[in-house]
């Protein structure tokens, strides 16, 4: 139940027409990313200069003779493909280089993020439960989408039901409730609460749910929610977590004081890339259309593979086909990694 924030959100269409797109899906990848960061404390790298320096030598003595090697199977002239090994050495040592920097960057992200977290935890610490609402509706009021946003406390909560509910207003458009529940140590909200804050929503009359606490769900909270969806009820589950991963959206608190790596601006290279990708796994009818040419194609090269080399041409675009074929269901399996406020957005 570690991170209830993304988990079982399916991709639903609803019958519509869905185009993959390369943006969301690195948005997405990346969000799961930062989540893990939160939940992981970062490992301490021990190793010295020298033993880093022995490590990217031997990592790069073991690429090239692996290169080596296959050149030598290829070939069968040791002399040629030890020359082109030693060509392609050059090659390899950049490479090698350039991926064990951003390894470290991504590290260096990785630690700030972490300790980011826990310093916005402390800070929701100070707020008793009775201000713990106040807030979270600063930092909700810092997310795109919210608006109207209104506390519900003290001669406000006028219903039994409006006990239930600490924040009322709207999120593009469509009325939400939120219930800010604090909680300390290891404690958990039990399912009982999900169903009291379900059928608070249901009294007032709102379709759209936050139900965000700074500690954990417990088990069957899930089928709580389930069941409020087949009633018509989107409530969405935020744990500690993924309130940190909102605060991060919202740049408020500590994400706000310091640049953590994360955002940058794109590039225009980066730009036609993620367009040209865009194009190539265009919609789900491109996955069926990759597999069946790949199929035709490499039933072309199983006919032809003992009369010419010509064949070859055709497995090679046959296994291209494959390929683009499983990028696409890669992107539509990562697309269903949605964060709740996606989820909560009005159908159109």
């Amino acid at each position: 139940m570690k991170n209830r924030f993304t988990a079982g959100k399916l991709l639903a269409t609803g019958g519509r027409h869905f185009r993959f797109s390369l943006a969301r899906w690195k948005e997405r990848r990346e969000r799961v990313a930062m989540l893990r960061y939160f939940t992981q404390k970062p490992k301490e790298d021990g190793r010295t200069i020298i033993g880093k320096s022995l490590d990217y030598i031997g990592g790069l003595l073991l690429i090239w003779l692996a290169g080596f090697l296959v050149l030598l199977n290829l070939t069968g002239r040791p002399a040629a493909s030890l020359a082109i090994s030693l060509l392609l050495l050059t090659v390899q040592a950049a490479a090698l280089k350039r991926i064990l920097v951003r390894r470290q960057k991504r590290k260096e992200m990785q630690r700030g993020l972490w300790l980011a977290g826990q310093r916005f935890m402390d800070e929701i610490k100070l707020h008793p439960q009775q201000g713990f609402a106040v807030p979270i509706k600063d930092l909700l009021g810092n997310l795109p989408g919210f608006a109207g946003l209104n506390l519900r406390r003290g001669d406000d909560k006028k219903a039994r039901w409006d006990e239930q509910i600490d924040i009322k207003g709207l999120f593009k458009g469509a009325p939400v409730g939120v219930k800010c529940l604090y909680q300390e140590g290891e404690q958990l909200v039990t399912p009982l609460a999900v169903s009291s804050f379900f059928n608070a929503l249901n009294d007032a009359g709102l379709k759209n749910g936050l139900f965000i606490t700074s500690g954990d769900f417990a088990v069957g909270v899930a089928q709580v929610t389930r069941q409020a969806t087949r009633a018509g009820i989107k409530i969405m589950l935020v744990n500690r977590y993924g309130l940190i991963d909102l605060a991060r959206q919202a740049g408020i608190g500590v994400f706000g004081e310091a640049d953590h790596g994360v955002g940058k601006a794109k590039t225009e290279s980066h730009r036609r890339l993620d367009t040209f990708v865009d194009t190539v796994f265009g919609s789900r009818k491109k996955v069926k259309s990759y597999f069946w040419c790949g199929l035709l194609l490499y039933g072309g090269y199983l006919l032809l593979k003992d009369t010419t080399t010509f064949s070859l041409i055709y497995l090679v675009f046959a296994v291209v086909n494959f390929l683009l074929g499983a990028g696409s269901l890669l992107f539509s399996r990562t697309l269903g990694q949605a964060d709740p406020l996606t989820a909560l957005e009005p159908r159109k």
